[in-house]
């Protein structure tokens, strides 16, 4: 099975959101995966509990409403 990291590049975005969802994601692939093109795969990487404050600010400012409401109620 292909890990996480591997996973996280994925060509499918609903393999990209599945790894940004998960609680066992390295901390380096969540800060990666906070850029993607896939606004709901962002979505996800705000409302992983393990997402740095830093990361967490960047995306209160995202683009998508739906992404800032993620880490307004998280």
């Amino acid at each position: 099975m292909r890990n996480l990291i591997e996973l996280s590049t994925d060509e499918n975005p609903a393999v990209r959101r599945y790894v940004a969802e998960l609680l066992q994601t390295p901390v380096d692939v969540l800060v990666t995966l906070s850029t993607d093109v896939d606004w709901q795969v962002r979505r996800y990487v705000a409302q992983n509990p393990n997402t740095p404050v830093d990361v967490l600010v960047t995306l209160s400012t995202d683009s998508n409403a739906r992404v800032r409401d993620a880490v307004v109620n998280r």
